[in-house]
């Protein structure tokens, strides 16, 4: 994709695709700007959190509401009004179609267990999308990731949990535009914070 897509190109990763982003990015050493939002990893801790042998047992009993409630529930740690929403929301129904495929994500996920020096070959400016209403990344884990990047920006999401792209497209949009504007970009300062406005 970024042979095709030419010089100057970015990577954006959210969640799943946030850990394959940063892990691609370290192999190539990619000097572009990686933009991640909520990305998993398992520096402080597996991501599946045990939980890969109950959801294999839900698919295998054909029980693909469960699974997926598993997931969203015990690995993403969505509270129960945010699942019953999701529920309604078009993203449960692919959620349903794709399930499958979530113990191996998960299984590729935990060993995502990075170390000072692990993610060296990111030379380009990085930066972390965070909503500021998502269960996903809490403080720990944002310190976690600020340990073996140090050089990450972060931009706050005010309202937004860990489906921005499906609940404020413009929001996100925003975001990524403002982290690809922005001056300076080949020496990101530790630290730096912004926050997008709402709308």
């Amino acid at each position: 994709m970024l042979r095709t897509a030419g010089p100057g190109a970015a990577i954006l990763g959210h969640s799943f695709g946030g850990g394959c982003a940063l892990s691609y990015a370290a192999r190539e050493r990619f000097d572009g700007p990686v933009i991640v939002y909520e990305p998993r990893h398992s520096i402080d801790g597996p991501v599946s959190a045990g939980h890969i042998p109950e959801i294999r047992r839900l698919l295998a009993a054909g029980d693909r509401e469960s699974a997926v409630h598993a997931v969203l529930e015990k690995v993403i740690g969505l509270p129960s009004s945010a699942i019953a929403a999701f529920a309604d929301s078009p993203l449960w129904e692919r959620m349903r179609q794709t399930v499958d495929a979530f113990p191996d994500e998960l299984r590729l996920l935990d060993e995502l267990t990075w170390r000072p020096g692990d993610l060296d070959g990111i030379t380009g400016p990085t930066w972390l999308l965070v909503g500021t209403e998502s269960p996903v990344l809490p403080a720990d884990r944002e310190g976690a990731l600020r340990g073996v990047l140090p050089g990450i920006r972060r931009i706050s999401l005010p309202g937004q949990g860990h489906f921005a792209y499906q609940s404020a497209p413009a929001v996100l949009a925003r975001a990524v535009q403002r982290c690809l504007a922005a001056p300076d970009t080949s020496t990101p300062t530790t630290g730096d914070a912004f926050e997008i406005e709402k709308g």
